[in-house]
């Protein structure tokens, strides 16, 4: 049960991860085309750089749970996880 939870939860940080970068290569794209005073287009670096920052957390995240996942198939009881994460 566990490991299905955990593909599910995979799954869903895999999606919020491509609507993360999708967020951050639209930004990227409007900024090319100079934009930047378009109504609704512009990105301040505040935005980019949460934007960043969250898609940097998913990662993480994702990682973490491939670990988790890895561990269930092979059912080692002692794997090192580190927890630790930091913002740039």
């Amino acid at each position: 049960m566990l490991f299905m939870d955990i593909e599910t939860e995979l799954a869903q940080k895999y999606a919020e991860l491509e609507g993360i970068r999708a967020s951050i290569n639209k930004a990227i794209s409007n900024a090319h085309i100079g934009t930047y005073s378009a109504a609704g287009n512009s990105v301040t670096y505040r935005e980019m750089k949460d934007l960043r920052a969250e898609e940097s957390r998913l990662v993480f995240a994702i990682n973490q749970l491939e670990l988790i996942k890895q561990d269930k198939k092979s059912k080692k009881a002692n794997s090192f996880m580190s927890t630790g994460f930091r913002v740039r």
